[in-house]
């Protein structure tokens, strides 16, 4: 009993938390921490065909994840104006520069995505993406938020995309500055100075790369011509040949015209840069997501960052697994589901402590990475931009550890609202 009680205590200790559940200032905040302590975790979980396949069932299970070598040359105009269409988000009180948006504004907006150009079928165009683009939901740059104070969850954007990424373009906005696209895993507006158009041949190339280096590091910044194109994690750069100390490699770009130029580039081998996919396993998964440790929450990918989704997304796509790209598309794909709503708060924390680490925990709108537990309390790693602690709340706007103590409102908890965990497998 002595020695329980003598471990809990070193146990706070050593974490030194600023806010309860939060863990700061400790080595807990480190991958090596956890990887060692699970030496099972360098197991192979799926082999590259065990991943194919596993994506295989995350398209079947989710419609939000596509082949996007089979999509048809042809699409159905409705559907395209349908989502389009869309303005729901428009019903929101939003505030441009600190000031409410007036009703001219959003009809400008509901003008620009232009649905009345869409004809009963339209004829995919393809394009690759040369720069990390922000994916919208309406074909505008304004930054736009439901609080005037806010600057964080900025409201149109959906997602980001980074530089080499194939989309299918379905649609073009009335003043021709952003483009409808269909991503694998998402459609919305990117600016047209984000994409070159290119053949289908050319295009299935990104599609489905035959020889790529994939971003391990948290980001990297890719030398192509005059310029340094950013990439985060996940992104993938195709791979023409190699020395013992580099990498030749092909840069997409665009040219005056709007179309494809492919430049060739020869990079110096480092340790953000991985040949091929890195082998699926828990300990990767931990290791990959503590590069993000601390960095500022970035809501759709702003901020050359990650929010809690992007977070797991970016790391699976490390290892060839490609998630949807949002928590609740993420909570109900393929993989191990174990439900964790209607359990006691003592089943839950038995369940979890029974769990892989490198699995994931779900509430309603929030993604976690399970790290392990110590003296039977489970730690997660996440992008979070509201903490609540003693009835508190902190905007620490960070990829924290903590513990699930965090509460969600003066009377709920992480624990308490956990809805699922899923291994990927």
């Amino acid at each position: 009993m002595f020695k329980k009680v003598l471990l809990t205590v070193l146990t706070f200790l050593m974490c030194n938390t600023a806010m309860a559940g939060l863990v700061t200032n400790s080595p807990m905040c480190t991958a090596d921490y956890w990887v060692n302590r699970n030496p099972e975790g360098e197991k192979i979980i799926l082999n590259k065909a065990g991943v194919d396949d596993f994506n295989a069932k995350i398209r079947t299970k989710t419609h939000a994840v596509l082949d996007l070598s089979a999509l048809p040359v042809t699409m159905d105009g409705a559907d395209i104006k349908s989502t389009v269409m869309d303005y729901s988000d428009l019903d929101e009180v939003l505030y441009l520069n600190g000031v409410k948006i007036t009703a001219d504004y959003i009809e400008n907006l509901k003008k620009l995505t232009n649905p009345e150009a869409i004809g009963k079928t339209i004829e995919v165009r393809y394009a690759v993406t040369v720069k990390r683009g922000d994916l919208r939901n309406l074909p505008t740059a304004d930054w736009l938020f439901r609080d005037p104070s806010d600057f964080l969850k900025e409201y149109l954007q959906d997602t980001t995309v980074e530089p080499g990424e194939a989309v299918a373009v379905l649609h073009t906005s009335k003043d021709g500055e952003f483009y409808y696209v269909q991503m694998y895993n998402y459609r919305g507006w990117l600016s047209k100075y984000d994409v070159a158009f290119c053949n289908r041949t050319t295009w299935l190339k990104y599609v489905n790369p035959s020889k790529f280096l994939v971003v391990v590091g948290k980001d990297y910044n890719l030398p192509a011509g005059d310029n340094l194109v950013f990439h985060q994690m996940g992104a993938r750069i195709l791979l023409n040949d190699e020395t013992d100390d580099s990498y030749t490699v092909t840069a997409p770009l665009r040219a005056s015209s709007g179309k494809l130029k492919e430049i060739t580039a020869v990079i110096v081998k480092n340790s953000s840069l991985h040949k091929g996919y890195m082998p699926y396993t828990a300990n990767n998964v931990i290791r990959e997501s503590f590069k993000f440790y601390a960095n500022i929450y970035g809501w759709g990918g702003r901020f050359n960052s990650v929010d809690c989704s992007g977070l797991t997304y970016d790391v699976f796509r490390t290892m060839g697994i490609f998630l949807p790209r949002n928590s609740g598309q993420q909570r109900q794909t393929a993989g191990v589901n174990v439900p964790l709503k209607l359990l006691s708060a003592g089943q839950k924390l038995a369940t979890i402590n029974s769990l892989e680490p490198g699995s994931i925990l779900f509430m309603k709108h929030h993604v976690m990475v399970y790290l392990g537990s110590v003296n039977d309390v489970p730690y997660i790693i996440h992008a979070d931009n509201r903490i609540l602690s003693d009835g508190v709340e902190d905007n620490y706007d960070r990829v924290v550890v903590s513990d699930l103590s965090l509460g969600v409102d003066a009377k709920r908890t992480y624990l308490d609202e956990l809805y699922n965990a899923i291994t990927y497998k």
